[in-house]
């Protein structure tokens, strides 16, 4: 089986590989190392390479947007300011949080 034989039929299997529950995974693996003669761990790398390439679902960014009232804001900002909260007078080991 040549290069583009075996690329071709690695895309039908992950197509197929993607959206079957666990059981039915098994089969396809199995389908796909009697074809190929790729062993049990290969293909199944082979597979979840090309996951790689199409995910199955697309992130969303957040579009919630962080808003402060401008007197929480002054507050914040003197809070950061005051150098008893600094990182400079603080021992060894101790964060903030």
């Amino acid at each position: 089986m040549d290069l583009q034989m075996r690329k071709a039929l690695k895309e039908a299997m992950w197509k197929r590989y993607r959206k079957a529950p666990k059981k039915m995974k098994t089969k396809i693996l199995d389908e796909l190392r009697a074809i190929t003669d790729y062993h049990r761990q290969y293909a199944i790398a082979q597979l979840n390479q090309m996951e790689d390439v199409e995910p199955l679902f697309q992130k969303t960014s957040r579009t919630r947007k962080r808003h402060y009232p401008k007197d929480v804001l002054a507050v914040i900002e003197k809070i950061w300011e005051d150098p008893v909260h600094s990182t400079e007078n603080q021992p060894k080991g101790f964060s903030v949080g």
